[in-house]
């Protein structure tokens, strides 16, 4: 499916995407929450917010410098409701327009399933490094990102463990 394809239908996702996912993702938002509580001070970006849960579970607890993007106006709209001391910017997550040092944490979760092979450095070089049969660095790198992606996973839903992501923050 190509990306103007997945742009369109964001209007119709974005109506059921709560009904369907809110319950389903409160505990994995609840944990990142957790993991972010001694960064409450920096300022947080959530690329590719969607409908702003994640960002608007922050506020509410306690955080103050948030801002969000996304490129859906259908997804935005349901993220505007609410909070109005988050900063909301419509937007593609591949090119954005801010500076480089301008936030402390950018989060990204559930989105990267959107975007093509060519704009994910490490699955382009896995699946290049597979075709030749000569796993490298990229091969690890997204063999490690997908072991903590589902043992996080597993933890959030009742895996005995701690959520892995201190690897993945400052």
């Amino acid at each position: 499916m190509g990306r103007s394809k997945k742009k369109s239908n964001y209007g119709f996702l974005a109506k059921i995407y709560d009904p369907i996912f809110y319950l389903a993702l409160k505990p994995v938002r609840i944990a990142v929450m957790n993991e972010l509580l001694k960064f409450k001070d920096k300022i947080i970006f959530d690329l590719c917010c969607g409908t702003g849960n994640q960002i608007k579970l922050l506020s509410k607890h306690g955080f103050k410098n948030l801002y969000c993007l996304d490129i859906s106006d259908s997804m935005l709209e349901i993220a505007k409701r609410g909070d109005s001391s988050i900063k909301i910017y419509k937007g593609d997550a591949i090119k954005t327009n801010f500076d480089n040092a301008l936030f402390d944490i950018v989060m990204l979760s559930f989105a990267i399933h959107e975007k093509d092979r060519n704009t994910q450095p490490f699955l382009k070089g896995f699946f290049d490094e597979s075709k030749k049969k000569q796993p490298g660095m990229m091969t690890l790198i997204a063999l490690a990102t997908s072991v903590a992606y589902f043992y996080s996973s597993a933890v959030v839903f009742g895996l005995k463990g701690k959520f892995f992501s201190g690897s993945l923050l400052p």
